[in-house]
C-alpha cells in the first residue's frame, strides 16, 4: 500500500505542476489529421508518472531487479521525452528500445531459481519483448485514459500475481505504477495533459520489466499475459493488416480498434472505460486461475485473448450494422 499510496499522491501533486512546465516550454500537441483531440494539449505529462513511480518504488524496494526496473524505464523515459522535443527518428528509438533491455536483463533476472538453460531463454526472449511492448503501448497511447487503464490494471494484477507468491519487488513496481497511472488518469480524462512519448516508453517498459521479473521468480507466464492481451491484440491485428497492404507499419495513423470506435462517435471515456473492463477481468482471470493446472491457466489466457478479439473486431461489426441500417 506504501507505494500504491505515494505513487497516486505524487502524481495528483506533480501532474498540474507538469502540466504548468510544459505549456511553459511550448511542449504542445497540435490537432492533426491522425489525432483524436480537436484542441492543443500539453503532452509529455508522462515526466510526472515517472517520477511518481521512480519515487513510490524506491520508498518501498531497493532491491536489484527494482533499480533495474527503476534505471530501464528511466532512460527509456528520457529517450521517449527527447523523441516529444526534437523526433528522434526511427533508428535512434529502435536502438535505444533494445539497448536499454540489453543492458538491464541481468539484473532483471537476478534472484530466479530457474535453470541456466532456461535463464538464458528468457533473457533473449525478454529482450525482444520489452522493446515490442515499449512500442505497442506507445501505438495505443491515442486517446484520454487508454493508456492509464492498461498501466492500473496491469500493475494491479501484477501485484496480486506477485503478492500470492511472496515477490516482493513485483508488488512494488506494480503498485507504484498503478498509482501513479490512476493520479495522472485524473487530469488525462479531462484531456488536459497527455503521457507523451516519455509516458508511453516509460510506462511500456516499467511494465514490460516487471513481468519478466513475475516470470523470472515463478509466476506463471500464461498469468501473467492476461492483462497485456487486449493492447498486444489491438496492436498486432491493426500492424498485420497495414502490412498485408503494404502500408508504412510503423508511421503513426488511425486504424487501431481504439481509434476506430472514437471515428465511431464513442467518447474517450466510453472507450477506456471498456479497456479497463477487459483488462480488469482478464486480470480477475489470471490471478483465481494461477494454482489451477497450466491447461486451465491457458484457457483462462484463451478467455483473456477472446475478450481482446472481441473488442478488436467490435468496430468493424457496429459498421457493418450501420451499414445495413
Amino acid at each position: 500500500m506504501v507505494a500504491f499510496v505515494t505513487g497516486l499522491g505524487l502524481a495528483l501533486l506533480l501532474t498540474p505542476v507538469t502540466r504548468w512546465w510544459l505549456v511553459r516550454i511550448e511542449l504542445i500537441d497540435h490537432p492533426n489529421l491522425r489525432s483524436s483531440h480537436s484542441t492543443p494539449v500539453p503532452r509529455g505529462g508522462g515526466a510526472a508518472v515517472a517520477i511518481a513511480a521512480l519515487v513510490a518504488l524506491a520508498v518501498s524496494d531497493r532491491t536489484t531487479p527494482s533499480l533495474a526496473i527503476s534505471v530501464g524505464a528511466l532512460v527509456m523515459g528520457v529517450v521517449g521525452l527527447i523523441d516529444d522535443r526534437v523526433s528522434l527518428g526511427t533508428t535512434p528509438r529502435l536502438v535505444a528500445q533494445f539497448v536499454v533491455p540489453i543492458s538491464t536483463m541481468v539484473w532483471l533476472l537476478s534472484g530466479s531459481d530457474l535453470s541456466s538453460e532456461w535463464l538464458a531463454v528468457l533473457g533473449v526472449a525478454g529482450i525482444v519483448w520489452c522493446a515490442g511492448y515499449v512500442n505497442v503501448f506507445n501505438f495505443m497511447d491515442g486517446i484520454n485514459g487508454i493508456s492509464a487503464a492498461q498501466a492500473t490494471g496491469a500493475g494491479v494484477t501484477l501485484l496480486a500475481l506477485a503478492d500470492h507468491f511472496s515477490i516482493g519487488v513485483v508488488v512494488a513496481a506494480g503498485a507504484a505504477l498503478a498509482g501513479a497511472a490512476l493520479g495522472f488518469a485524473v487530469f488525462n480524462l479531462r484531456g488536459s495533459i497527455f503521457l507523451g512519448d516519455v509516458g508511453s516508453y516509460f510506462a511500456g517498459f516499467w511494465l514490460a520489466a516487471t513481468a519478466i521479473v513475475a516470470v523470472a521468480r515463478g509466476v506463471p507466464v500464461e498469468s501473467v499475459l492476461g492483462p497485456f492481451a487486449l493492447y498486444l491484440a489491438d496492436a498486432a491485428v491493426t500492424l498485420v493488416r497495414r502490412w498485408r497492404r503494404g502500408a508504412p507499419v510503423l508511421e503513426a495513423h488511425r486504424e487501431h480498434a481504439y481509434q476506430r470506435l472514437h471515428q465511431l462517435g464513442w467518447s474517450h471515456a466510453a472507450i477506456s472505460g471498456i479497456v479497463l473492463g477487459v483488462i480488469a477481468v482478464s486480470g480477475l482471470a489470471s490471478v483465481a486461475l494461477v494454482d489451477a493446472d497450466r491447461p486451465v491457466r491457458l484457457l483462462g489466457l484463451a478467455l483473456c485473448v477472446g475478450m481482446a478479439a472481441s473488442f478488436v473486431t467490435l468496430p468493424g461489426a457496429l459498421s457493418r450494422r450501420r451499414a445495413s441500417v
